[in-house]
Formats: structure tokens, C-alpha cells, sequence
């Protein structure tokens, strides 16, 4: 059986950023803006609340948070009762 919780499995410490806006910009050809707030963050990846539907894992996206921005990969996804959280995977950010 296995015990460990997802905390115990993430490699890096997250900051609690619960409420702070946030937007990603996902889709080709015709580019959408998914704005959200942002739950957590490490310096390799971000979770975001927001309510779009239509964001999959997998698919890349330009993202601005706190300052920086960057492109990232969409790692997960959760539909919740109130709105739906995506776990991102940073590839290149600019502070």
C-alpha cells in the first residue's frame, strides 16, 4: 500500500498564493485568455483555480504571475464543485 501523500512526493517546497490573479493564454490558432488565481507556487511549476473547461494536460501555454512570465505545460487537471485547478510545469520564465 502506498502512504506517501502528493506533498511528500514533490521535490520542492510551494509558496501559498491563495487569491493572487493570474492569467494564462492557451490555444493555437485562435489564442484565449484563462484568467484564474493562483493557489500555489514553486520555482518549477504553479497551481491555478480558474473556470475554463477547455484547458487539457498537456497543452502549452504563456502565463503572467506576480511579475514574471514565461511558457509552461498544463501537468494536471481537476474539476472541482466550484471551479477547476490546473498544476503547471514551468519551461522557460522571464522575472
Amino acid at each position: 500500500m502506498n502512504t506517501f501523500t502528493q506533498d511528500e512526493r514533490r521535490s520542492e517546497p510551494r509558496v501559498p498564493a491563495p487569491g493572487t490573479p493570474a492569467s494564462v493564454i492557451a490555444g493555437q490558432p485562435v489564442p484565449r485568455t484563462i484568467a484564474g488565481t493562483l493557489q500555489d507556487r514553486s520555482s518549477r511549476g504553479f497551481r491555478l483555480a480558474h473556470l475554463d473547461p477547455d484547458l487539457v494536460a498537456g497543452e502549452r501555454v504563456s502565463f503572467q504571475i506576480e511579475g514574471c512570465s514565461g511558457t509552461a505545460i498544463v501537468a494536471w487537471k481537476r474539476i472541482l464543485r466550484q471551479h477547476i485547478e490546473c498544476g503547471f510545469l514551468i519551461e522557460r520564465s522571464e522575472d
